[in-house]
């Protein structure tokens, strides 16, 4: 058996599946016998008496050479059919259809549902005795004495699956939203379409909001979203922009499948979006768009003013100075501050919100964009990125930058990188609430730059270096690694290097993390400022992080000696209270 599926008409729901059989030998098919146990609780009893089943000839044995399966079969006893089908005896000119190891279908029954929630149980009954009646001949046409019975018949396992529920057997498990990609669901139970008979769409998938941290569920999917619907696949697509949810994006999570029925399940593990790439609604008269900017303004770049409470406030405006300096040395983004240069133009802006309530943690990031640059009839036109406008909020700030957050305040560093992240088009992501694009922080806690954001801050670098809109006067950003050495980085710069060195400056614990698994071993080497050997230590093959405890050095400068594959390089590392 096979083929499971749930239909429905205007007052019913059926199940239905296929009888399918094959022969090893390749005989031509003549007669069988089966008898099928079914849940008399999930179906009823006496299904031929009450009218509730109705089987069909599979495609391959639809001619007059077989007799009618319908007509023939009987209530067994009030919980098993028995079906009798093979050739008519009556018919003059044969035409028996060749079986093979593959199976075919040879009927196909469908069963009116009476209750859902309960397993089917449906299954091969009296396995040992319908074998007499299995037969097959050695030509098309043979006569029907010339039957021979088969030496064994098989008979496959039943199938046990609770009725109505759908069933999820695979799904895409990583994937980035905002960059076109698409989530692959399979199964079986999610029905033909996604409308119910009064054409509502209710079939949906409800993932996560990529915008809470609640365990809340999207109710929906914008239409345009789903991509393709049948009751064993669905594909949607990896959307960070639904317009029915507050224009948030697909989180990581658990999800679930909604029929059109109404019956749902739950994933049975995470779907992981690796990062979110923001996306901006166009409404035409014919398509609703979802698409993502350009970063402009070639080497000028994005040059950000601050308001009078960051600029005469030396604390506020060394921090905003360096998260600023720490995107522009880890990516490359051409964010630049204006009073670094007097012959810059500000075309964005950070400031505090002064009308915040008392409770209102974090910022929002304004996007000044414009539409324009028509290309074609399918992409339209092309947005652009002219400017930001960040708000941070003045609440129970902390301004360290370090990693030593007091613990009743909030990271102003931590959350301001985050909105330079948005500035960077990138969105909100639940893979972890250490993770820097998490939307929310808490009291204490300290973000910095993630491998995952960078995967996406390297996706918005390829993406603009691609370049590929014309009739346009605006030249893509050029991105370019600045010497890091002066910023007091949280990470070393990575754009040389196959290593990553943060916090530094550091007070009990430095970490270094390669940029990919080592395969022969890795030695590092802490020096003073002296060159007198300190400590070494060893990545073995495989291992990717290596946190080291500095707890004991003093204050100072010092220098670490990274060796990957006989290539040294040295770091200058500073040891703060």
């Amino acid at each position: 058996m096979g083929n499971e599926t749930m239909t429905d008409s205007a007052n019913y729901r059926f199940y239905e599946f296929d009888v399918l059989a094959s022969d090893d030998a390749g005989g031509y098919f003549d007669d069988l016998l089966i008898r099928l146990s079914y849940n008399s609780n999930a179906f009823g009893d006496s299904l031929v008496q009450n009218s509730n089943v109705k089987i069909s000839k599979g495609s391959n044995f639809n001619s007059n050479t077989y007799i009618d399966p319908n007509a023939n079969v009987i209530d067994e006893t009030n919980t098993v059919l028995g079906i009798p089908f093979g050739t008519d005896f009556n018919t003059s000119i044969l035409n028996r259809t060749l079986l093979s190891s593959t199976p075919k279908e040879i009927l196909h029954i469908r069963i009116t549902i009476n209750q859902c929630k309960l397993p089917v149980n449906i299954d091969f009954f009296d396995i040992n005795f319908t074998p007499l009646f299995s037969f097959y001949v050695i030509t098309p046409n043979s006569s029907v004495v010339d039957a021979i019975p088969y030496d064994n018949t098989d008979y496959s396992v039943g199938i046990y699956d609770e009725l109505c529920s759908p069933i999820i057997t695979y799904f895409t498990p990583t994937v980035s939203t905002g960059i076109g990609d698409s989530i692959t669901i399979k199964g079986k139970y999610f029905g033909n379409d996604r409308f119910n008979n009064n054409g509502i769409d209710t079939a949906q998938i409800r993932f996560r909001n990529a915008d809470k941290t609640n365990l809340l569920y999207m109710s929906r999917l914008d239409n345009a979203d789903y991509l393709y619907w049948s009751d064993t696949e669905i594909r949607v697509a990896a959307t960070s922009l639904v317009t029915t949810e507050d224009l948030a994006g697909i989180g990581t999570g658990k999800f679930i499948v909604k029929n059109k029925w109404g019956d749902t399940v739950k994933s049975n593990s995470n779907l992981f979006v690796e990062y979110a790439i923001r996306n901006y609604g166009q409404e035409y008269p014919d398509v609703y768009l979802k698409k993502r900017a350009n970063l402009i303004y070639d080497t000028s770049g994005y040059v950000f003013a601050f308001d009078s409470i960051i600029l005469n406030d030396p604390l506020k405006k060394a921090v905003t100075e360096k998260a600023i300096r720490d995107w522009n040395c880890y990516t490359g983004a051409n964010f630049k501050i204006l009073y670094d240069d007097t012959t810059q133009i500000a075309n964005s802006f950070i400031s505090f919100n002064n009308n915040s309530t008392s409770d209102t943690i974090g910022g929002n990031t304004g996007q000044r964009y414009s539409v324009s640059c028509y290309q074609n009839d399918i992409s339209k036109y092309e947005i652009f990125i002219l400017g930001f406008d960040i708000k941070m909020n003045p609440n129970n700030l902390s301004f360290d930058t370090i990693g030593n957050v007091e613990s009743n305040k909030y990271s102003y560093y931590s959350m301001l990188i985050h909105e330079l992240g948005h500035a960077f088009q990138l969105g909100h992501i639940l893979n972890s609430q250490t993770e820097l694009m998490y939307p929310s922080i808490s009291n204490g806690q300290y973000k910095t730059f993630s491998p995952n954001l960078l995967s996406g801050a390297n996706d918005v670098i390829t993406y603009t270096q691609t370049y590929n809109y014309i009739y346009c006067d605006y030249l893509p950003m050029i991105f370019d690694n600045i010497n890091c050495g002066s910023t007091n980085s949280t990470f070393d710069n990575k754009s040389k290097d196959d290593f990553l060195i943060y916090p530094n400056p550091f007070t009990n614990q430095l970490t270094v993390e390669l940029s990919s698994e080592s395969s022969d071993k890795v030695e590092i080497i802490l020096y003073d400022i002296l060159g007198k050997k300190i400590e070494s230590f060893i990545f073995e093959s495989g291992q990717r992080v290596l946190p080291i405890s500095v707890k004991n050095l003093s204050e100072g400068t010092y220098l670490l000696n990274v060796n990957i594959n006989n290539k040294a390089t040295t770091r200058q590392i500073i040891k703060i209270k």
